[in-house]
């Protein structure tokens, strides 16, 4: 080091370092180059070699894109290509990647699946994961996501729609990070097969139904769907969207509810006015349950002992595919039967309140999702090392 010199010492010895600098950062410094000034009066020149190669294969570059005056000052610039474009990557503001490999152990190809993704937070990523964006694996195609839920600065758990997984095999995507001013990309809408999270703040597109007596008042209170009422019996169902096979989930708060006779539940292949469907979801007569029952007539098919709570977010799933019904509360399974009545309708939530007790319900409903149903998902098989992420591929 200097340490605080002007200018270098006469008949001394020297070692010489350089590094650059781009968007990404700096790098790290070349190896030492040692020489010696000259005496007191005189004046040198030095041209330094940093790369430990000989100059004539110290660099290589493409010479339809850099022109080099080699017989002059050496300096490069790059060629006027006219026509040519740079092959830009979807995200070039972003430092970082990551290739996360997906295995799919079903023997037939899989089309815009949608695959659960856990990201562990590392550093260069926001802690609240909103600068998280993933791409095919040669990084030029956007990959939709979204984002069902985190922990600041340890964990968030996205489901990404992967446009194919080849049949029993692995492939591989990229998961991009760095960016400390990137938003949220999360958009439940391109992800899943169906998706309402009532940030429109409407349920117009949504009709009511009623069950024995008149159906509960529905509107969004603070961006969640809420349906409430006393002596009230049915709820609201999507008539835009045709369910057959797959997995519908949403997330539910019970808010109010006293006596027995009572339930709330996500229903599916509901036909026009809701007069027949599945449905799964905590069920409440002399002891707390949770089930798959059918209607009409709430004939119950499959019911196990839980306790749903009041005031509490819990996430039901429901999951048909052809007679196999499977419900689940927070992942756990509650119901499991199989049934042929009904193969194809709408999707919808509501609750009874009308029978043994005159008494009101109330319950919150939000990030209503469909997606798609396989014997074996898609997983997460392993995650490669940081790589420095680039702005383009290539000039063409």
């Amino acid at each position: 080091a200097l340490a605080g010199q002007t200018m270098l010492a006469a008949s001394s010895t020297y070692y010489a370092f350089v590094r650059h600098t781009n968007l990404v950062g700096s790098a790290a410094w070349s190896a030492g180059v040692l020489f010696t000034t000259p005496y007191a009066g005189a004046s040198s020149t030095y041209a330094l070699e940093f790369d430990d190669v000989t100059p004539d294969s110290a660099f290589d570059y493409d010479p339809a894109i850099v022109e080099v005056n080699v017989s002059g000052n050496g300096r490069a610039r790059l060629k006027d290509i006219g026509s040519g474009r740079y092959t830009t990557l979807p995200y070039p503001g972003w430092s970082s990647y990551r290739a996360l490999t997906i295995a799919n152990a079903n023997a037939s190809t899989l089309t815009n699946m949608q695959v659960k993704v856990t990201v562990d937070y590392v550093a260069g990523m926001q802690a609240t994961f909103a600068d998280i964006r993933f791409a095919s694996s040669d990084g030029l195609t956007n990959i939709p996501y979204w984002l069902e839920s985190k922990t600041d600065g340890v964990s968030a758990v996205f489901w990404v729609k992967i446009p194919s997984l080849a049949a029993s095999a692995s492939t591989n995507i990229r998961m991009y990070y760095g960016n400390s001013s990137a938003v949220s990309a999360s958009d439940g809408a391109s992800t899943f097969l169906f998706f309402d999270d009532f940030s429109d703040g409407s349920v117009s597109d949504w009709s009511s139904f009623a069950v024995h007596a008149a159906a509960p008042t529905a509107s969004v209170v603070g961006g969640m769907l809420q349906l409430a009422g006393a002596s009230r019996e049915g709820g609201v169902y999507f008539p835009g969207y045709t369910f057959t096979n797959g997995i519908v989930e949403a997330n539910m708060i019970l808010d109010q509810r006293t006596g027995n006779g009572q339930d709330a539940y996500v229903a599916a292949r509901g036909n026009s006015g809701m007069t027949n469907f599945y449905r799964f979801g905590p069920y409440w007569s002399g002891s707390a349950e949770a089930g798959i029952a059918r209607e009409a007539g709430h004939i119950q098919l499959n019911f196990s002992a839980f306790d749903y709570g009041n005031a509490v977010t819990r996430k039901l799933t429901f999951q048909l595919n052809g007679s196999s019904l499977i419900g689940r509360v927070d992942n756990t399974t509650y119901g499991a039967t199989t049934d042929a009545n009904y193969t194809s309708g709408y999707i919808g939530f509501g609750f009874d309140a009308s029978h043994e007790n005159s008494t009101n319900m109330q319950i919150r409903i939000d990030d209503v999702r469909v997606r798609q149903y396989v014997a074996t998902a898609p997983t997460v098989s392993s995650v490669g090392s940081e790589q420095v992420a680039e702005s383009f591929t290539s000039i063409t």
